[in-house]
């Protein structure tokens, strides 16, 4: 089989479409069974369990300050909004929450 000319392509097309003959049947193929649903994972429990979310807007040297304070006492800051909001509630004479505290990590 030889290259042909770019002003023969066009016509070997038209010669291709202007066969008879019917296109080949495809057979069918099966379709394969689903795959079986992953047995369910043991959920690992979440130190949020049980919390909700509150989130409200600060100041950059609120937040920075904020992120000191966290490492300097190697706490979470979470765990630092928690104690600063139990410290709210005794102010205002509100019963605080119970909260366990988190351990300062190893840093």
């Amino acid at each position: 089989m030889g290259r042909r000319r770019d002003d023969d392509i066009m016509g070997g097309l038209a010669e291709r479409l202007s066969r008879s003959d019917p296109a080949p049947e495809i057979a069918a193929q099966p379709t394969p069974a689903p795959a079986p649903a992953p047995a369910p994972q043991p959920t690992k429990t979440s130190a949020r369990d049980g919390m909700k979310f509150v989130g409200f807007y600060a100041s950059e040297d609120q937040v920075e300050k904020l992120r000191v304070l966290a490492f300097e006492v190697r706490r979470e800051k979470q765990d630092l909004m928690r104690e600063a909001l139990n410290m709210l509630f005794r102010k205002h004479g509100v019963e605080p929450s119970k909260y366990e505290t988190a351990k300062p990590s190893k840093r």
